[in-house]
């Protein structure tokens, strides 16, 4: 399981991320999406406590590295605690174990960078 405070943080920082009124361009609408994802803290603390010894526990340090690091803003941080155990958890059968951990770490860099640039590219529109 991981640990109940990085998740009860993680929940707070994706709350705190999401603007649902930026978002939606529509205060009404986004001011009731703000009281729904108020339960995101709640929603992801339950999945812990329902399915959180179901992760295997050599991944569990670096889940929660990679918690710590995106609620500390830091997303290089993210990235660095992430790979190994993509690499463990994902095995692609036709790359070697290198290759592999450099083509996990890039495509997650770019999805991050993707996210990135979409919300910005939102905020700006708003």
């Amino acid at each position: 399981m991981i640990n109940k405070t990085l998740v009860k943080g993680l929940g707070k920082k994706l709350d705190e991320m999401i603007d649902w009124v930026k978002i939606t361009g529509k205060p009404l609408v986004g001011r009731v999406f703000e009281i729904v994802d108020n339960y995101i803290p709640n929603g992801l603390a339950y999945l812990n406590e329902k399915y959180g010894d179901k992760i295997p526990k050599q991944y569990v340090d670096e889940i929660e590295a990679a918690i710590k690091a995106f609620i500390d803003d830091n997303y290089q941080g993210v990235l660095d605690a992430l790979p190994d155990a993509l690499d463990q958890a994902i095995d692609i059968k036709f790359f070697d174990d290198d290759f592999e951990a450099v083509f996990i770490a890039t495509n997650f860099n770019a999805i991050i960078t993707a996210i990135r640039y979409y919300s910005q590219k939102k905020l700006e529109v708003l």
